[in-house]
């Protein structure tokens, strides 16, 4: 019996560990960050839901630089972002396949303006220099 229940919990930390969001947190690649976007975050879900798939994840200083990019792609653009921007929201970066950054906004601990249908195909971060 015992000899059962040690197999079965080897099984569920197994599986826990081969999921995207821990391969991601492990090894912090493109692939794997796409795969959860796609498949596990969800607009509305809490800062603290997201960092349970992707980690701590880092605040950028400078705020209002991202609130004026998604105000010009919103201008633009307003289907991208539908529920538009505001002073008050938060933009959250995490890291992949070494390069700068994916960014996640926030308003009120709230995830907004994520499409999950974007991350479905994973496109290799490139340079615009």
């Amino acid at each position: 019996m015992c000899k059962n229940i040690f197999l079965l919990i080897a099984v569920l930390l197994a599986a826990g560990c081969s999921s995207a969001a821990s391969h991601y947190r492990s090894h912090g690649d493109g692939p794997s960050l796409y795969r959860v976007l796609h498949e596990d975050i969800r607009d509305g879900q809490s800062l603290e839901q997201v960092k349970s798939h992707l980690g701590p994840g880092d605040i950028p200083s400078n705020q209002d630089k991202y609130r004026d990019i998604q105000r010009r792609i919103l201008a633009k653009r307003p289907a991208v972002l539908p529920s538009g921007v505001e002073d008050k929201d938060q933009f959250i970066q995490w890291q992949y396949d070494g390069n700068p950054f994916m960014i996640l906004q926030f308003r009120g601990n709230l995830l907004v303006n994520h499409q999950p249908r974007h991350f479905q195909e994973y496109k290799p971060f490139t340079s615009v220099r």
